[in-house]
């Protein structure tokens, strides 16, 4: 190996362990404020397994990173825990509130998912490889189709013309 791809890869390491640090960061945030803001119980307890387990992840991938040295595997690995996160907090939100009582799956359209996915790209980015905030894009795209496709699905969804 020479030493210019010596030097990227040891850049590339440490944006990948800067992300991961950055990403347990997030993890936390998003539990502290559901702490304050939740609506049930149950609601709280999944976001925190569902945090709780993203942050074990992190930290294995972290020691993963350091172990074995490969930036790019443990980068892939963690947008696609990303993209399980992004996925799975609106559907705890969805059933947390209620909203699948009283509301159609409309409800996912109007949580604001997109400022968070804005917001995982940016700490993605910080890997120096520009997929890593492709495989979220891809992922988020994903998500919403199928958000998409269960508020086509749902008797409660009229579709209009009128303005």
């Amino acid at each position: 190996m020479s030493e210019v791809d010596q030097l990227l890869l040891a850049r590339e390491k440490k944006g990948v362990r800067f992300a991961l640090v950055a990403r347990l960061g997030m993890l936390g945030i998003v539990f502290g404020l559901h702490v304050f803001l939740y609506h049930t119980i149950g609601e709280l307890a999944l976001v925190g397994l569902l945090c709780g387990g993203a942050a074990i992840g992190t930290a294995a991938l972290l020691m993963h990173l350091d172990r074995q040295g490969c930036p790019k595997l443990t980068g892939y690995l963690a947008t696609m825990l990303d993209v399980l996160v992004l996925s799975g907090l609106p559907v705890i939100w969805y059933i947390g509130t209620g909203a699948d009582q009283v509301v159609g799956p409309q409800f996912f359209l109007q949580t604001r998912m997109t400022v968070g996915v804005l917001m995982v790209m940016v700490v993605n980015a910080l890997a120096f490889r520009p997929a890593y905030p492709l495989v979220i894009a891809v992922g988020f795209v994903a998500i919403y189709g199928g958000f998409s496709g269960m508020i086509l699905n749902d008797p409660r969804t009229a579709i209009t013309t009128d303005p």
